[in-house]
């Protein structure tokens, strides 16, 4: 699965995908994900969000409100969050495009239970938290943000 999100990336800097695309492949790898081990250190719900870095914030927002009908949930200076019923899609202006983070949300989430089972995974882990946000990198680089399931990044 890594060399596959590693190629569908590349594609998308090439320019070979639209951010659509994207967004919604990376989606459907984590629905159609089929096998789950024996045992793993949290129960992964839901795609909670995916953050997309962008370099004209106002033009992004507009193609996803024309394209999807998505509505801003959140505003800053910086960027939107646009509602998708039980997720969101964040846009943030950068000045590198591309994948900012994923959110996973994760059945029971509280953040210091979460924070204690994280310091007992391998030290490579190395989470780190923004306020009561957890994030960690997958092993290619990859941020991943874990939440609860009901998450609105507001």
């Amino acid at each position: 699965m890594k060399e596959t999100i590693e190629n569908l990336l590349n594609d998308y800097e090439r320019g070979v995908v639209n951010r659509a695309q994207l967004v919604a492949t990376l989606a459907d790898m984590v629905a159609s994900s089929q096998s789950r081990p024996a045992s793993s250190v949290f129960r992964g719900r839901t795609l909670n969000h995916v953050t997309l870095k962008v370099s004209d914030l106002e033009r992004s927002r507009e193609f996803y409100q024309q394209l999807f009908g998505l509505p801003v949930t959140k505003q800053t200076d910086d960027g939107y969050n646009l509602g998708l019923e039980d997720s969101f899609l964040g846009i943030y202006k950068t000045e590198t495009v591309g994948l900012d983070h994923i959110c996973v949300g994760i059945a029971e989430f509280e953040f210091d239970p979460v924070m204690e089972k994280l310091k007992q995974c391998p030290e490579s882990l190395k989470p780190t938290h923004r306020g009561r946000r957890i994030f960690l990198q997958d092993p290619d680089g990859f941020r991943v943000q874990l939440s609860s399931v009901d998450y609105r990044g507001l």
